[in-house]
């Protein structure tokens, strides 16, 4: 009688042992298979490496960018569409990871864990991802870059939907060239640079440094600075790019005074400017559709008076992505409150049945509504009184530029940041360009002619 105990036992260990290997394969098969079938060696979809046989991708506006036909990849019928939006869509290489085609490659295959990819198999029918990007506006954005190297980003502050992710150096994935990468032309040619790019702020950090001093120094707005073009710190000079004079805070916002803003982030000290980088997205990383980017670094815990106050003017160490700064400026015009950026409407699958869906998320809110009032009507008045508000006809632009200096002899990059009051057409934008200047010489009128096209696209509707 025990030896059929001993037996009936060592079989429901058995029967128990193959239920847990059973349901840990079909856990595994659930989380794991979409990554499987994605794999290279899959004949299905690769050929020789590369991704021949999948699904269809589409701009806001319904315009192809990307397609499988004859088991060859093709993209957008219009050159410059096709290299103007090769880092938010991707290539036939994989080698651009920071895509949609890489990011949803198992959706546009059409993968269920059922079926497999079994539709797009036998009937060559793969899903489709339908973009919140303008293809109108990314060829105006590759066309106002003019071959320099840089990143242009704008989204909707109010519904996340992005209508422009311009990363360059780029090429025509259909058409690709023989390049060396490590050329000066081609350098960087696979990484976006809207997403991955880390750069010196310049003056748009005074954004930073201005939201910490109305929300920490009672009197900021009504205290009567002198510039004598420098500042001199307890261990350091700062150099003001001009002899401003008497000037109150806000005019030392228009003229970008360095000997305002360094004062004032020595004021502040380290722990009150760092609370307010890393509440604007300085020192975490941040995800869009699941492609993750930086929000860039702000590192003074070991800084002096004088590195202090470099850094509340963008310099020292200071490092900023584009798309941060493009959502710092959004958070701005939403009153304080972050909504996240977003680049897929939808993702649907071969019958048509969506299988993602795009929503409007309210993120982190980066400062009080008063302070985002005030800070508003301060990157206004740059436009009116140094900016030109005849150079952005027709918007209602709040904008704060930045030429930030690099460590070689490189001329500095130029910036350009900021957001369109307009319910109709609430814009925030980010432009940098790698070593082209003058932040508002450079940059300033690839912004006004790429947020004309977005409004143009968005009065379509």
């Amino acid at each position: 009688m025990k030896k059929v105990i001993h037996r009936a036992i060592l079989v429901y260990i058995l029967i128990g042992l193959f239920c847990i290997g059973m349901a840990a394969f079909f856990i595994t098969w659930f989380c794991n298979g979409s990554d499987w079938v994605m794999n290279e060696r899959n004949r299905h979809i690769y050929a020789n490496g590369l991704m021949q046989n999948t699904g269809e991708i589409y701009d806001r506006d319904g315009v192809k960018l990307a397609y499988s036909e004859n088991g060859l990849r093709y993209y957008a019928e219009d050159p410059a569409v096709r290299e103007a939006l090769l880092h938010t869509v991707g290539d036939t290489e994989n080698f651009i990871s920071k895509s949609i085609q890489k990011q949803f490659a198992a959706g546009l295959s059409g993968y269920n864990p059922v079926g497999g990819v079994h539709m797009l198999e036998e009937w060559n029918q793969g899903g489709k991802v339908n973009l919140t990007v303008s293809a109108q506006v990314s060829r105006v954005a590759l066309e106002q870059l003019a071959g320099r190297k840089g990143a242009v980003c704008v989204y909707n502050y109010k519904t996340g939907e992005v209508l422009c992710s311009v990363s360059t150096p780029s090429y025509d994935p259909q058409n690709k060239p023989d390049m060396d990468p490590d050329s000066e032309q081609y350098q960087g040619v696979y990484v976006n640079r809207v997403l991955s790019g880390l750069y010196p702020p310049g003056s748009t950090f005074k954004l930073v440094t201005a939201a910490a001093a109305i929300e920490n120094i009672p009197d900021i707005m009504t205290r009567e600075f002198v510039c004598s073009g420098q500042y001199e710190a307890s261990d350091g000079v700062i150099k003001c790019n001009g002899v401003h004079g008497k000037l109150t805070f806000e005019e030392a916002l228009a003229e970008s005074c360095n000997t305002v803003f360094s004062q004032v982030a020595i004021e502040l000290g380290t722990v009150r400017m760092t609370e307010q980088a890393q509440k604007m997205g300085f020192n975490g990383d941040f995800t869009v559709d699941g492609l993750t980017y930086p929000g860039g670094s702000y590192k003074v815990s070991d800084a002096g008076a004088a590195d202090l106050g470099w850094s509340g003017i963008g310099q020292y160490t200071d490092m900023a992505n584009p798309f941060t700064m493009m959502t710092i400026a959004g958070g701005i015009g939403n009153g304080g409150t972050v909504v996240q950026p977003r680049l897929v409407n939808n993702v649907l699958g071969p019958l048509n049945i969506p299988t993602h869906i795009g929503k409007t998320v309210e993120g982190a809110k980066i400062m009080e509504s008063s302070t985002a009032s005030i800070l508003a009507d301060m990157m206004h008045g740059a436009v009116l009184n140094n900016y030109g508000a005849d150079n952005f006809a027709g918007l209602d632009l709040c904008a704060k530029t930045g030429t930030a200096e690099v460590n070689d002899s490189s001329k500095p990059h130029a910036w350009f940041v900021g957001f369109v009051r307009n319910e109709e057409a609430p814009l925030a934008f980010a432009v940098v360009i790698e070593n082209g200047g003058s932040g508002f010489k450079a940059a300033g009128s690839v912004a006004n002619a790429v947020l004309q096209s977005c409004v143009e696209v968005l009065n379509k509707k």
